[in-house]
This record gives C-alpha cells, structure tokens and sequence, in this order.
C-alpha cells in the first residue's frame, strides 16, 4: 500500500489529473460535494463518515485552488485523494437555510437540559437520605446493581472526564455522583458501594509495566518541555502546516 501511496504521489506531481489516477491505479472514486470546514454539507445532512474522512476535509481546507491533488493517510490502513475543484466565499445563511437545523439543536439543548434538571433533582433526593433505588424505580427509570469496575481495565482505555468510571472512581464509599453520557443527552446517578484496594502483590507483571509506562510518559513529557524552552530561546518557528503535510506524505506516525 505504501509503495502505491507514492507513485499516485509521483503521478500527481508529474501532472496526472484525479481522473487519470483513478483510471490508473483503479481508485474508488467519491462523490464532488460542497462542504463546510465541520462537515455540514450545503444540499444539507452531515459528510458521510466524517470521523474517518476528517483528514480529507483538513486537508481541502489548506488547499488552493489550482492545487494538485493531494494524497492524505487516513490512519494506518487507507488512503484518500482530495481534489479542490471550488471555494464558496463564507456568507450568512438564510433563515430558511438554516430552519430546520436550529429547531433541531433548540429541541436538543432543551431535552440535555430537561434530563439534566430531572438527574440533579433525583440526585439531591438520594444524598438527602432518600433510597436512590426507589427513587429511580417510583420515576420510571432503570436500576443497575453491582456492577464492578477495575481501574486496570480503566487505565488501558482511558474514558472521558465525566463518564460514570471517571466518576465513581472520584467517589468515597458511599458518595453518589452524576455521569453524562457521551452527547450529554442522558444521565446517570452512580454510587459508590465498596472499595477494594489494589494488590500489587497480585499482578507484578501489570504493575512493572505500569511504573515503566509512568516513566516513560514523565520522561517524554519532561523532554518536550525542555526542547519548547531550547525553542523559544533560540527564536525556532515550525511551520505547522507544512509539517503536518509532510507527516501526512510520509503516514508518519509522529
């Protein structure tokens, strides 16, 4: 894939139009759409995967017109070529344009906001004595119990700031909290039952490689911050873009 990756590269620099390559190397080829720097298109609805084809989108907005195409990793299995064929000047957008969009994020918020008045209120009925069990239960909702979680299994995919493991493992035993879900849209009241304290007697293996991973991290940390400092003493500027272009030229991981 690698070797492909470089001769489209060498195609497009010798000339070659999106079209030949495609014809060439046997491209999938996408769509021409108009899209905005977030992904909104302009015939309406979200970029078809955006998350995956974000780098594409980047990427076409670092672009000119009159560019070659550009060649740009998408992790480290897949390529993709953008081609930037026209620039629509920013504008306001008409109202009727712009309707059904803000009804839908209006009706949203409202609904984050809804559930997040009915958790906090069921919350300080729970820490003012109440059972959080019948509270949840006598309003409709679900009730989960004993569910256990391990900080290890926590560590190796670290969750957000604000999900229920961040959260009960922020807790006391006995303390209740409150965990968004990941568009904030729902809420869950967590408590914390028990603590079992770890044993690094248990598991010497994971804890060794634990202190290694901290040394590591503490060290790369300590020598970035060491070369900013050299940086901005010497006056050292990186061209951010054309740096992350190369990056993107070579499927550095870097």
């Amino acid at each position: 894939m690698y070797e492909t990756a470089n001769a489209i590269e060498d195609a497009f620099a010798g000339g070659a139009t999106l079209a030949e390559a495609i014809e060439r190397f046997g491209l999938q080829q996408g769509a021409a759409i108009l899209v905005s720097r977030q992904g909104e298109q302009k015939a309406g609805g979200v970029m078809d995967a955006l998350p995956q084809r974000k780098p594409l989108l980047d990427k076409a907005f670092d672009m000119q017109l009159g560019d070659e195409p550009m060649l740009v990793a998408m992790g480290e299995t897949a390529y993709g070529v953008v081609e930037l064929t026209a620039i629509e000047p920013a504008r306001a957008l008409a109202f009727e344009e712009v309707k059904a969009r803000v009804a839908a994020d209006w009706t949203a918020a409202e609904k984050r906001r809804r559930n997040e008045a009915l958790a906090r209120d069921l919350l300080e009925k729970a820490r003012a004595g109440g059972d959080l069990a019948v509270l949840a239960q006598g309003a409709g909702y679900t009730v989960v119990r004993d569910v256990v979680l391990e900080r290890q299994s926590v560590l190796q995919q670290p969750p957000s700031q604000d999900s229920a493991a961040s959260v009960l493992f922020g807790l006391r035993e006995g303390e209740l909290g409150l965990a968004p879900n990941a568009t904030r849209s729902a809420y869950m009241i967590v408590r914390n039952d028990r603590i079992v304290p770890a044993d690094p007697s248990a598991d010497r293996e994971y804890w060794q490689a634990l202190r290694a991973g901290l040394a590591r991290v503490i060290g790369t940390d300590l020598q970035q911050q060491y070369i900013a400092a050299q940086q901005r003493k010497a006056g050292v500027e990186i061209n951010e873009r054309l740096w992350k272009s190369v990056r993107e030229q070579l499927g550095a991981p870097f």
